[in-house]
C-alpha cells in the first residue's frame, strides 16, 4: 500500500522546528543525508542538528534537555523489539521534559 501521506513536508516541517543543536532522531542514518539536503535548501547549516538513530536515542538523549523531534518514519511498522523499547523510552523522556 503506498501513503498518501508521502511527500507532504512531514519531515521538513518537524526538521524546521528543531533548533541550531537540537537533535532530530530518524528510523535509520541511512534518512540522515536526505535530511542535510532538506536542511540545505531551508538555509540552514546541515551540521546544525545532530542525528540521531532511533535505537541510539536513549543513550544520545540521556541527560540533556536540548530540543529534540522524531521524524515521522520512526513510527512506521513493522517495529522490531528494540525500535519499540525506543519509541517507548522516548514517549516517557518528551513527557518528562514537557512537565
Amino acid at each position: 500500500m503506498i501513503d498518501p501521506n508521502r511527500g507532504t513536508g512531514r519531515t521538513t516541517r518537524s526538521l524546521k522546528r528543531v533548533p541550531d543543536g537540537g537533535y532530530f532522531i530518524l528510523r535509520s542514518m541511512r534518512m540522515a543525508d536526505y535530511c542535510r539536503g532538506i536542511l540545505f535548501h531551508l538555509g540552514r547549516d546541515p551540521k546544525s542538528v545532530q542525528f540521531v538513530p532511533l535505537t541510539r536515542s536513549e543513550i544520545s538523549l540521556r541527560g540533556r534537555s536540548e530540543a529534540f523531534e522524531v521524524d515521522h518514519h520512526c513510527y512506521d511498522p513493522p517495529h522490531s523489539r528494540v525500535e519499540m523499547q525506543s519509541i517507548d523510552w522516548l514517549h516517557a523522556f518528551d513527557e518528562g521534559r514537557t512537565s
